[in-house]
């Protein structure tokens, strides 16, 4: 079972609706926002690269919902992990939600 990117190895464990959802966030925050990282503010140079960053890490109870998802490089992503918690969005000035409001 040849997978082509982390992306696709994380989302073959989600069931198909929970796999579309993330793909309806994904595609709208590249559209609202461009291909840029929120951790590092970078811009992200391919989708092999581009993950979904929880703001509230999934294991501290965040949801996946467009409030509390941002861009970020795989590498960033992974040197972020659960340990720090909140995080803000950074170069993304016109958001309508702010992590402190999750």
């Amino acid at each position: 079972m040849g997978y082509h990117s982390y992306y696709e190895r994380w989302a073959y464990k989600l069931n198909m609706a929970d796999r579309l959802h993330l793909r309806y966030i994904r595609q709208r925050l590249v559209a609202e926002h461009g291909m840029v990282c929120a951790l590092c503010g970078k811009p992200i140079e391919s989708w092999l690269d581009l993950t979904v960053d929880h703001i509230k890490p999934r294991a501290l109870g965040g949801a996946t919902v467009y409030s509390n998802c941002q861009l970020a490089h795989k590498q960033c992503n992974l040197e972020k992990g659960v340990k720090q918690g909140l995080t803000k969005r950074k170069n993304l000035d016109n958001m309508d939600v702010h992590p402190t409001e999750i």
